[in-house]
């Protein structure tokens, strides 16, 4: 019941981020389109930009509610043990490595890469960010391929997205938590709240998420129900 309780309290946040944004997006007009476009997608374009402005505001907020929507369903099976998001910590390692992998790779860079530096120079830099965009995409194809390897297709593609996402969020804690226990400008009661915050946010999102040597046992328990 606990889990239940956490995973629609990320889902109703998450819903009313979902609508503020939606809401100061439907405004725009939909961007123009580059090259050729296929008759199919120009109706579409045309209808969209036929539409008013509060229309295009409505069919906004819609599509970002059915996403939403979606996110809170998954929430809600992984957090009942029905499906697998992070299986154990090293596929929520992939999920984090890569927003990892590419930072380390051009801190690196920047490092090795002197001042006004020479084309010469530039060539093992450009190198190693090239090699850790690849890591990265390399991590991107494990995580949702672990994704699928532990549900269906349909569910590990929507829970790969999920994520990856979800891995951003997490490393962006992780460094919330540094800044602002490394913050001068304020007290140490208000880092130590800070800190304290973040850190239940991680812990939350870690032991919610991954989840996937108990669904595995959830699954044997349902199919031994099943066979008896």
């Amino acid at each position: 019941m606990n889990r239940i309780f956490v995973a629609m309290l990320f889902a109703i946040s998450t819903l009313f981020c979902g609508v503020s944004i939606a809401q100061e997006s439907g405004a725009e007009s939909a961007a123009s389109t580059e090259g050729a476009q296929s008759s199919y997608v120009e109706k579409i374009d045309t209808w969209y930009a036929g539409l008013s402005e509060g229309e295009r505001t409505q069919v906004t907020q819609s599509a970002g509610i059915a996403l939403i929507a979606v996110v809170c369903v998954v929430l809600i099976l992984v957090a009942t043990r029905r499906v697998v998001f992070y299986y154990d910590r090293a596929d929520a390692f992939w999920s984090l490595s890569i927003f990892l992998i590419p930072l380390v790779g051009a801190m690196i860079a920047a490092f090795l890469t002197p001042e006004n530096a020479s084309a010469e120079e530039q060539v093992v830099p450009n190198y190693l960010i090239m090699a850790s965009f690849a890591g990265s995409g390399l991590a991107c194809i494990v995580s949702i391929f672990n994704s699928i390897k532990h549900n269906n297709i349909f569910i590990g593609l929507i829970v790969g997205v999920l994520k990856i996402a979800m891995g951003l969020l997490m490393l962006l804690t992780v460094f919330g938590m540094f800044s602002s226990a490394t913050d001068k400008n304020r007290s140490f009661g208000d880092r130590s709240v800070a800190v304290a915050i973040l850190g239940l946010i991680f812990g939350l999102l870690w032991k919610l998420l991954v989840n996937g040597h108990e669904v595995e046992h959830h699954r044997q328990l349902r199919a031994a129900e099943a066979a008896a």
